[in-house]
């Protein structure tokens, strides 16, 4: 199952003073990016941490502060004509609580594009970012799950957040997709599923070019502007792949796991 570029409206090509204009407007995006993450690390998430004493509210404070904050940044992405991006349908679609969503990963700013819209929802991060210099205060207060646990303890931890009715955002890949290579699923979203009962809602982020994908510099644009669009793909009931057995919870998993691939790819 490959990457296949779906079909979107693309951009003309832009010449050549208006692709350097284009790629300087990248460059100063991820400068934003950066420095506005390190100054709420040190400002209002380290203010907050100090002044909010209940876990919960702190945690749901610093979500809705990077919702609002990436909702910022996207529509300045958009001024500068760096993307084109339609979010629209998934604002008319939120995910019902207690559910795992999954998502394809084609761009490093699929978490970015989602969350504007699912501020509260939660993540799985990598552990790097705990310790990263213009995120890490970012990560923290946002409560987020790291990868790195041990992969029994973070099943648990998804379950008990997942029951209390949060929302969980998995890429199944489990990291960025390489233009032209086989999509290769694991089966983490589908074991969270399974144990906690919840269902699943696809996410599918359609790009009309190769853009900030996997092994792709920041620098290496494309020759027209980026057209991204993310569209609800359905709902999955991973009652419909188990029969309630422990024992078959592998299968389960494997067949959940291909129809989760037949959404996203």
């Amino acid at each position: 199952m490959t990457s296949a570029r779906l079909r979107l409206p693309r951009r003309p090509r832009d010449s050549f003073a208006a692709l350097q204009l284009r790629r300087l407007a990248t460059g100063f995006g991820w400068a934003v990016f950066g420095l506005g993450g390190l100054v709420l690390s040190l400002t209002w998430f380290r203010w907050l941490c100090w002044s909010e004493p209940d876990g919960q509210k702190r945690m749901l404070r610093a979500r809705r502060t990077i919702g609002a904050s990436f909702r910022l940044y996207l529509r300045l992405l958009r001024r500068l004509r760096v993307l084109d991006l339609d979010t629209s349908a998934l604002r008319a679609r939120p995910p019902s609580r207690g559910s795992v969503i999954v998502s394809n990963h084609p761009t490093l700013l699929d978490y970015v594009f989602i969350t504007s819209e699912m501020p509260e929802t939660d993540c799985i991060v990598k552990e790097a970012l705990a310790h990263n210099f213009f995120l890490k205060g970012v990560v923290r207060a946002a409560g987020y799950l790291y990868n790195s646990e041990d992969p029994e303890r973070l099943l648990q931890e998804c379950e008990e957040r997942l029951r209390a009715g949060g929302t969980i955002l998995v890429f199944p890949e489990g990291t960025r997709t390489r233009p032209g290579a086989v999509m290769k699923f694991r089966r983490g979203a589908a074991q969270i599923a399974l144990r906690s009962g919840g269902l699943i809602e696809a996410i599918n982020i359609q790009c009309s070019e190769s853009w900030l994908a996997k092994g792709e510099p920041w620098y290496r644009i494309p020759s027209s502007r980026p057209v991204i669009r993310l569209v609800p793909a359905g709902t999955i009931d991973p009652r419909r792949f188990w029969d309630g057995s422990p024992g078959s919870i592998p299968a389960a998993a494997r067949a959940l796991t291909r129809e989760i691939a037949r959404r996203l790819s």
